[in-house]
């Protein structure tokens, strides 16, 4: 587990330490996203909460995060292959954090994400916990949104944002590590992934310009009529993300309405894309739900 703070945290991370780290709340609310490096800011306050110096990085606390096997340390994350975090892992949880602690430090630290994952039965076991909290234990709890997190677990967290990075710092920041890439396809990486760095860093690196450049070439055939969008919506739906062609799409309607504000066409779009989203994280069938967003796209909504 190693730590690595991003330039635009570094400062709000500082501040955090110098406020909580004498006195740290029993339960924080982190919002944000891995994006932007939402994930380095969790990791980087577990480090502080269990390093006797506030996040050295040299003694043995740190050294057993970094080779991720500290005692006092409980992460916990959406098991693989499984769409919610089951009541099982927080009734383990729950037996842990009153076990006593195995350092000198004497607290205890849970990493727990995304909340909103949590089943509704994990979800209500936690709040247990947290109504009754075990003294010398610390929960940092992830979440991308508000929304997706229960009420009465949020009135019990202390709210803390991470750092979004400004336009500049982020296209500084890739400009540093991929000097390979020309200015404007890292503002266009940006623009594709709504400014979050991180997540523009690793699509880059990964290779994703080619599969944009590609997408490209699909909407301008597309509109010149030089393929139909079954064809289309076929090889989206054999990415191995389908979702990633329809957050370029959504990037594109933002663009468009900077220029057009007050088209409906584009918020209409919007909607079907969003709905089309939230229906491949379910069991729909991804070739309709792909299908009718280009539909909308290229003939407005259905009426």
């Amino acid at each position: 587990m190693a730590v690595v703070l991003y330039p635009w945290q570094q400062s709000a991370f500082e501040h955090w330490q110098a406020q909580v780290l004498m006195h740290p709340a029993q339960a924080y609310l982190l919002m944000g996203t891995e994006g932007h490096g939402a994930d380095a800011f969790a990791r980087a306050m577990v480090q502080a909460l269990l390093c006797t110096a506030g996040g050295c990085g040299q003694c043995s606390s740190c050294r057993q995060l970094a080779a991720e096997h500290h005692a006092d340390f409980y992460p916990l994350t959406l098991p693989t292959g499984k769409k919610e975090i089951p009541v099982e892992t927080i009734r383990e949880l729950a037996q842990w954090v009153v076990e006593s602690p195995h350092c000198a430090q004497g607290l205890k630290v849970v990493w727990l994400h995304p909340v909103e994952k949590l089943s509704l039965a994990a979800a209500n076991a936690l709040l247990k916990t947290l109504e009754e909290p075990p003294s010398g234990v610390v929960f940092i709890l992830q979440a991308k949104t508000l929304g997706g997190v229960l009420p009465t677990i949020r009135s019990r967290c202390q709210l803390l944002s991470a750092p979004l990075a400004q336009r500049d710092e982020a296209l500084a920041w890739l400009k540093e590590r991929l000097p390979e890439y020309a200015p404007q396809q890292l503002s266009t990486a940006l623009e594709k992934h709504f400014y979050a760095p991180v997540s523009a860093y690793q699509w880059l690196k990964s290779g994703g310009w080619k599969a944009y450049e590609t997408w490209r070439m699909q909407m301008t055939q597309l509109s010149r009529g030089q393929v139909d969008l079954v064809t289309v919506a076929e090889a989206w739906s054999k990415l191995e993300d389908p979702a990633v062609p329809l957050y370029w799409l959504l990037s594109w309607c933002e663009q468009q309405q900077k220029q057009v504000p007050s088209r409906t066409a584009l918020s209409q779009l919007q909607q079907v894309i969003y709905e089309a989203l939230k229906a491949l994280e379910g069991n729909a069938n991804i070739q309709l739900a792909l299908e009718r967003v280009l539909i909308t796209h290229l003939y407005g909504a259905e009426r």
